[in-house]
């Protein structure tokens, strides 16, 4: 890619296709994301730091747990993103559509 259209474009064609794909993927990976704190943490637990935040008294406990959710993340995520990220690759190497041409304005 970056022969074909040099670093600066390619960089740029990459961002907006990850971006677009990203949101292709977001409930997915929400999905599993609230999955693996189901796995970690009880309704109520989870209720109170949502409603707490770090005040909650289960605050500790998620942090403590946090490798243990990234862990089980990396493991349900890794094919999930690849997948998103070999689409954003093939969109980013498409040839950006030209713009259409400015209506011509009729004459009175």
């Amino acid at each position: 890619m970056i022969d074909k259209m040099g670093q600066q474009q390619a960089d740029q064609a990459m961002i907006a296709a990850t971006r677009s794909a990203a949101a292709d993927y977001q409930k997915r990976w929400d999905t599993q994301l609230a999955a693996a704190y189901a796995q970690n943490f009880n309704e109520a637990q989870l209720q109170s730091l949502l409603d707490q935040g770090p005040q909650s008294p289960h605050a500790q406990l998620m942090q403590s747990k946090q490798a243990d959710i990234n862990r089980m993340m990396q493991q349900s995520s890794s094919s999930l993103l690849r997948e998103m990220m070999t689409k954003a690759y093939a969109k980013a190497q498409q040839p950006a559509a030209a713009p259409s041409p400015a209506p011509k304005k009729s004459k009175p």
